[in-house]
Parts: structure tokens; C-alpha cells; sequence
């Protein structure tokens, strides 16, 4: 149907051009002959009328090519400043993406890193600091994780890489993000327990670095995985600013 469409287009204002060139050119023979090649020195002769007809013809061209120009800069610019703004959204999620990347891999190092006492009183000194600093920071990785969701699902038609993110390492890093959520709870409900004495380790237990650790590696590949797909995405958007 489109395609019907598109040709009709094309042959309808071909045939209507011929109409108006015929006619032109059937005008123009009747002036030529009841008054050009009759009265040359009143009319002009042919070179003079074939200049005239000449110069008015280079000038609805330029005119017509200018405005097509115009219209094609136009457009060009129209498209530049989306790209560039598609390209600033792409870099703030990478941006988002590092950041929660590094909180995740650093929280991984000190539990990984650091000898946790086994004495109760020790251990509970360490789990406190731990928990206390982690929490401050992991508000900042739900805000971040808030934008990168919203921003590409609001942008899954852009790119078909973005479409395959949404698809695979964002529903990959929910279903983390919800195991490491229980995490957070259990470490939560400990901090609390702390200046109350009515901590049951029975119901919420006690946080557990080889639990948490096997988490935060899954977490963290997604966000590598992102990383390199919104880098892909980003080239694409360059080559064609």
C-alpha cells in the first residue's frame, strides 16, 4: 500500500509538469511566431529570449535548491541535538553504572579483606562499623539504580542493544538486587538489635560475609555487563554525530 502510495506521488506531479512544459513550450511557439521572427527589432531575437528564459530558469533553481539546503540543514541540526541528547543520557547511565559498580566491588574488598574477629564483642564492633558505612552508601545505589531503570525503559525503542539490556542484565540484576535485599534486612535488623538486646538471631541471623560476598559478585557483573553494552550504544551515537 505504501508503495502504491509512493508512486502515485511520484507520476502525479511528472504528468502535471509535462502538462505545464507543454504548454509553455506551445505558448512560446505562438509568441515566436506572431512576434519574434516577425518584429526582431521590437521583440528581440531568439538568443535574447532564450538568455532571458535561461537566466529566470537558473534562478528558480537556486532558489529551489537553497530552500532544499535549508530544509536539509534544518533537519540535519534537528537530529544532531537529539543524538546529543540521547548520547548524554547514555553517559550518565554508564556514569550510574560505575559508580554502583565501584560501592560494590569496595564492599566486596573489606569483606573479603578484613579478618573478622570471632569474638562476639569484636565481631559485633566490626558488623556494626561495616553495616553503618554501607547503608550511608547503598542509598546512593538504589537512587542510581532508580535512574537506570527508568532511563532505559524510557529509551528501549533507541537502540536494539538497549532492548537486550532490559531483557537480560537488568532483569538479572533485579533478581540479585532482591537477594542482596534479605541481606540488607538480616544486617539491618542486627544494627537495630544492637542498642536493644532483643536481636533473635533464630529469626533474622547474624550477617554473614560468605553469604553476602557470592552476591555481590553476581551484582557487580551485571553492572559490568551494562557497562559494556551502554559503551557500544555510545560509539554508535558518536559515529553518527
Amino acid at each position: 500500500m505504501k508503495k502504491d502510495s509512493n508512486l502515485t506521488n511520484l507520476i502525479f506531479p511528472a504528468v502535471i509538469g509535462g502538462i505545464i512544459g507543454a504548454a509553455l513550450a506551445f505558448i512560446l511557439q505562438i509568441i515566436f511566431s506572431n512576434s519574434v521572427y516577425k518584429n526582431p527589432d521590437v521583440y528581440g531575437n531568439i538568443a535574447d529570449w532564450v538568455s532571458g528564459i535561461g537566466t529566470i530558469a537558473a534562478i528558480i533553481i537556486s532558489i529551489k535548491i537553497t530552500k532544499n539546503q535549508i530544509a536539509a540543514d534544518k533537519k540535519k541540526d534537528q537530529e544532531n541535538f537529539f543524538l546529543q541528547q540521547d548520547y548524554l543520557v547514555m553517559d550518565n547511565i554508564q556514569e550510574k553504572l560505575l559508580s554502583n559498580h565501584i560501592f560494590i566491588e569496595n564492599t566486596k574488598y573489606v569483606l573479603e579483606a578484613t579478618f573478622i574477629p570471632p569474638t562476639d564483642d569484636d565481631r559485633k564492633e566490626f558488623w556494626t562499623e561495616f553495616i553503618r558505612d554501607y547503608h550511608n552508601k547503598y542509598r546512593t545505589l538504589v537512587d542510581n539504580n532508580n535512574y537506570i531503570i527508568n532511563k532505559i525503559h524510557e529509551y528501549g525503542d533507541v537502540n536494539p542493544l538497549i532492548k537486550d539490556i532490559m531483557e537480560n542484565e537488568l532483569k538479572e540484576n533485579s533478581r540479585v538486587a532482591e537477594r542482596l535485599r534479605h541481606e540488607n534486612i538480616k544486617m539491618d535488623n542486627y544494627l537495630v538489635s544492637q542498642g536493644s538486646k532483643k536481636y533473635r538471631t533464630d529469626i533474622y541471623g547474624v550477617p554473614d560475609e560468605y553469604k553476602i560476598i557470592p552476591i555481590l559478585n553476581e551484582y557487580s557483573k551485571t553492572y559490568s555487563d551494562m557497562m559494556e553494552k551502554i559503551k557500544a550504544i555510545k560509539f554508535k551515537f558518536r559515529k553518527r554525530l
